[in-house]
């Protein structure tokens, strides 16, 4: 048997598995990403709302893929997996309530 005809009875296994990951794995994994966004901004927002200073807010964990420093001096960081989030409050300057 040639090889082509060897690969060719293995490709039926392996379209159903690339199926699930591009129509199932990464859809859930990308509206995963956006929830986690989403969560860690309102963490930020609030602190903000209650003038808590925030060190740093990052998305994703792995190698960091940007990061920037803004005037109040919060570090915002994405990583190459935005799996999770964290937002880092000063609790030094916080008060009392932490």
């Amino acid at each position: 048997m040639d090889l082509m005809g060897e690969l060719g009875q293995y490709t039926q296994f392996l379209r159903p598995a690339a199926e699930l990951v591009w129509h199932y794995l990464l859809p859930f994994l990308f509206v995963l990403a956006i929830l986690v966004v989403v969560h860690e901004l309102g963490h930020y927002l609030t602190a903000r709302l209650f003038d808590v200073h925030i060190e740093s807010i990052t998305i994703g964990f792995g190698r960091e893929l940007w990061a920037r420093t803004d005037r109040r001096g919060t570090r915002c960081a994405i990583n190459i997996l935005p799996l999770c989030g964290f937002v880092h409050i000063d609790q030094a300057k916080a008060g009392d309530d932490f």
